[in-house]
């Protein structure tokens, strides 16, 4: 079909759209599609109200903050009236006018360009400047940056760039609408986290023969989810976290889920759809190692939030990869059910597989750190509330705490605030400063005191080994004797755990332990009906969980 001429008042070659721009204008719909979905906290939008409240204005100089702001076709072009102009020049008729209708208006908008698309400016269409190249890993803090910057978006497309304006804005989008929805975010890592995927072939034999009996279990209770799986595509087994169902139930509807993970990021969608069948959890929020901005880091900024701290709790079983957020890492216990899995960390003794036991569903890992969030997020949000009646004078006195992090140091310092402990053996007694030891530090933490003699205030002894003097006063004193793995217990998994599990062991012994080092605490082998292990059979045998 031929194409209609443009009926314009006063033509200008001037105000022809270039080819270029034409090419930009194709990837406009991926794009809008792509951001808004990212971008979106899951409330009912009426993003008009939005943006009429008083804590949330447009900042860019343009007034564009959104995609939605951005004048769309439908609104550029309206085909049922025949006569509407645009710019008091030019009338829509079909498909293409719609086009250079959308082009025309938005070069006489840009720039500032809120973005590339594969280079090219994903509202008017206009090549890059040479001069912005390598602009996406310019520093972001402080005011809000120049639209000449940008922030790369790969996670979402891989040729998708923002300028730092525009990733400015929607951070402050997306924190506000979060606080509409009544809700925070959550940033989960994959692997030793959520789940532990081992090779094919790095299977013995007797693992395998293990695994094909569980595989059966679970066949035979089709209306009970899965958590181990066979992948053959990516040759490897992958068994999920006991609990991890049971925490997306109890959160989904006061956090937003982010995945973060190391792993590349075929192997991170594929995880994503075992943890989340349906899609509506994480959406497209799944960031791969391809996306990270720095090698072995994570970082807040590539998943927006940079800006929205306050908000965030990360869980992850390694702090250290979160150098600029570590106040946000809730640091988990690194889950090791593969005997492969366990050796890569040289930890010695038999695997949670081997000896046919795994976590508890209702009083493992995660759901400790779940009943915890829930906690957090409550406490956040009656602080919100708190604050909403209170003066300025009020607030900038120590008014209620609104900040994540800070929620989460309280809710460990809650943990022990009523224990003093001293150490024995855990450290030289010549030791000069041993408030700076990692056990005192760990202890101060959970809100105990550390005492440096054995007076009236203590209440634990914390004992490398049964036999000290200090542990023979102490019980003569009635007092409580433990290992430094309580401490580590207590902290890994958000509550006091009972001291008659933790007696100290002599070397010998304590060689003896399954896992005997304090960051597998929950597979230590202390009687299963009070602990966080439960016998696989209980798990996939019936689906239910008997602990």
């Amino acid at each position: 079909m031929d194409e209609e001429e443009w009926t314009e008042e006063d033509p200008s070659s001037e105000n022809t759209p270039s080819d270029e721009a034409s090419e930009g204008y194709e990837g406009l719909n991926e794009l809008y599609g792509a951001l808004d979905d990212q971008l979106e906290c899951e409330v009912d939008e009426d993003y008009d109200a939005i943006r009429e409240n008083d804590t949330y204005k447009p900042t860019s100089e343009s007034g564009f903050q959104h995609p939605l702001d951005y004048p769309p076709v439908e609104a550029l072009c309206d085909t049922s009236t025949e006569n509407e102009t645009l710019s008091g020049t030019k009338r829509c008729r079909d498909g293409h006018d719609r086009k250079q209708a959308f082009l025309e208006v938005a070069q006489q908008t840009c720039p500032p360009h809120p973005g590339y698309f594969g280079g090219m400016c994903v509202r008017c269409g206009s090549k890059r400047d040479s001069d912005e190249e390598g602009a996406a890993d310019r520093p972001m803090e402080g005011p809000r940056p120049s639209d000449d910057a940008s922030v790369a978006l790969r996670y979402l497309h891989p040729e998708l760039e923002v300028s730092a304006g525009y990733a400015h804005d929607q951070r402050r989008r997306t924190a506000h609408e979060a606080m509409q929805a009544r809700k925070l975010f959550l940033v989960l890592d994959l692997d030793h986290t959520l789940l532990n995927s081992c090779k094919f072939s790095d299977i013995d034999p007797a693992t395998e023969a293990q695994l094909d009996k569980i595989l059966r279990r679970q066949s035979r209770n089709p209306s009970s989810a899965p958590t181990l799986y066979r992948l053959d595509t990516f040759k490897m087994y992958t068994k999920l976290r006991p609990g991890v169902f049971e925490l997306f139930a109890a959160l989904k509807d006061k956090f937003q889920f982010y995945v973060y993970t190391m792993g590349d990021k075929q192997y991170a969608h594929a995880m994503a759809s075992l943890l989340d069948t349906s899609g509506a959890l994480f959406k497209n929020r799944i960031v791969s190692n391809i996306d990270c901005t720095q090698k072995h880091q994570k970082d807040l900024d590539v998943v927006m939030l940079r800006g929205a701290d306050d908000l965030v709790a990360i869980l992850d079983d390694t702090e250290q990869v979160w150098a600029r957020n570590l106040s946000n890492v809730i640091p988990v216990e690194r889950y090791h059910f593969f005997p492969a899995s366990a050796a890569n960390f040289k930890l010695p003794g038999q695997s949670l597989c081997e000896r046919e036991v795994d976590e508890n569903v209702r009083s493992g890992q995660l759901a400790n750190v779940s009943s915890m969030l829930l906690s957090v997020h409550a406490t956040f949000f009656n602080n919100v509330d708190a604050c909403k009646g209170a003066g300025r004078d009020a607030l900038e006195n120590g008014g209620p705490v609104k900040d994540v992090r800070t929620l989460l140091v309280q809710f460990k310092k809650a943990l022990l605030a009523d224990v003093v402990v001293l150490f024995s053996r855990v450290f030289p007694e010549s030791e000069s400063r041993p408030h700076l030891h990692p056990m005192w530090r760990l202890a101060e933490s959970l809100g105990a005191k550390c005492a440096s003699h054995l007076g009236p205030e203590v209440t634990h002894v914390v004992a490398a080994a049964p036999g000290t003097e200090k542990v023979r006063r102490a019980k003569e004193r009635g007092l409580k004797v433990v290992s430094p793995r309580w401490l580590e217990a207590t902290s890994i998994l958000w509550k006091r755990m009972d001291e008659e599990h933790f007696a100290p062991k002599d070397a010998a012994s304590d060689s003896k332990d399954p896992v005997p080092r304090p960051t597998n605490l929950i597979a230590q082998d202390f009687d299963t009906t009070d602990s966080e292990l439960q016998p696989i059979v209980e798990l996939v045998g019936d689906g239910k969980s008997k602990a």
